[in-house]
């Protein structure tokens, strides 16, 4: 099993490491913490599986959910501005600053798979809540309203980067 993992681990890179696994970590701990919700899990390698399992679904969850919500609101609030650069102009600039753009690109994706971690949690704490007739807002609650906050932001801010650094690099050209 020990194989196995080690496999895993030389094959993981950079974007999968930080859009997968912290996210994922993240979500599990959050999960047992926040929403009282344990996985009986034995062991680092099924611990490690469900972690990533946490951060991809989240992850998904950010590419389905969040991301469209962040584009129709950059495109219909002029006082946020555009977020999103387009396919030519990140193109361009993904061309001739490639490592620079992956790296952007993960910590964005990163963010995204966070903020929608915190959602996950925030609707996993409601349904709890009515499963048990728990009623009332916690402290708990209000962390994780400000971890959403927090990540939507950090999120916006990593893809307006990205983008300004892709104008800038199709204005070079």
């Amino acid at each position: 099993m020990s194989e196995v993992f080690a496999k895993i681990m030389d094959s993981l890179n950079r974007y999968d490491i930080m859009t997968q696994l912290v996210s994922g970590m993240f979500l599990y701990l959050l999960l047992e913490k926040c929403a009282h919700i344990g996985l009986p899990l034995s062991g680092w390698f099924e611990i490690f599986v469900a972690c990533w399992l946490c951060g991809f679904v989240s992850g998904r969850v950010g590419g389905v959910v969040v991301e469209p919500i962040m584009k129709a609101l950059g495109s219909c609030h002029k006082c946020l501005g555009p977020v999103f650069a387009s396919r030519e102009v990140y193109a361009a600039f993904k061309a001739s600053h490639e490592t620079w753009c992956k790296t952007l690109l993960a910590d964005a994706n990163l963010y995204r798979a966070l903020f929608a971690g915190g959602i996950l949690i925030v609707i996993a704490r409601c349904v709890t809540a009515v499963q048990n007739d728990v009623t009332g807002w916690t402290n708990g609650d209000s962390v994780l309203v400000a971890w959403c906050i927090l990540f939507c932001a950090s999120y916006w801010r990593q893809v307006d980067l990205l983008r300004k650094n892709a104008e800038e690099s199709a204005k070079k050209k």
